[in-house]
């Protein structure tokens, strides 16, 4: 299932990773498959150690929690 995931990642216009490390690849290496412009959103309780970058922003939450205040902003940013 990777060709499809990253074929998702590749045209991806908003980039969310919800509850996971990022250590197991490949498919840890989705996030840097990511074109820099779009925004990557990751929520964990336990953040993972990833590489500054533009557009990322992380979210220190269980899901729940972590994805309503990312979907507060995305509602805010993209819903007129």
């Amino acid at each position: 299932m990777m060709e499809p995931a990253v074929q998702e990642a590749v045209n991806a216009d908003i980039f969310i990773v919800v509850g996971t490390s990022l250590l197991v690849y490949p498919a840890a290496g989705l996030l840097d498959m990511v074109d820099e412009n779009i925004p990557k959103y990751i929520i964990d309780p336990k953040l993972p150690a990833v590489s500054t970058r533009p557009n990322l922003y992380l979210y220190e939450e269980n899901a729940g929690t972590g994805m309503a205040k990312v979907a507060e902003i995305l509602i805010k940013n993209y819903v007129s």
